[in-house]
């Protein structure tokens, strides 16, 4: 069964659900605008090819700081990017990359 299937079952059944997206995670790490390593965790929500324009999300969230959270300090950093498309290629090409290394 493929995912259009799978989401239109599981929209039509009575579970009431609205709106649903298969998601698939990476995880790795990206070297900033400081040169400095982060990690990443990239997301990928499908929802399938009844949902147009945006059917793919994509959401990456970066961390960077010492790796211990200070609570006076707060020198672990956490950032969200995400961009939307039709396609995946689209959905990642539109990704404000440099938004997080405005952190």
């Amino acid at each position: 069964m493929d995912i259009a299937d799978v989401l239109k079952l599981l929209r039509t059944s009575q579970s009431g659900i609205i709106e649903l997206a298969e998601v698939t995670t990476y995880i790795g790490y990206r070297r900033g605008a400081d040169d400095t390593e982060r990690e990443i965790t990239v997301e990928i929500l499908d929802a399938g090819p009844d949902a147009g324009e945006n059917r793919y999300v994509v959401e990456v969230t970066e961390e960077h700081g010492d790796g211990e959270l200070d609570d006076d300090l707060g020198d672990e950093v956490e950032q969200t990017i995400h961009a939307a498309g039709a396609s995946l290629e689209l959905a990642i090409a539109a990704l404000p990359w440099d938004e997080l290394d405005e952190a």
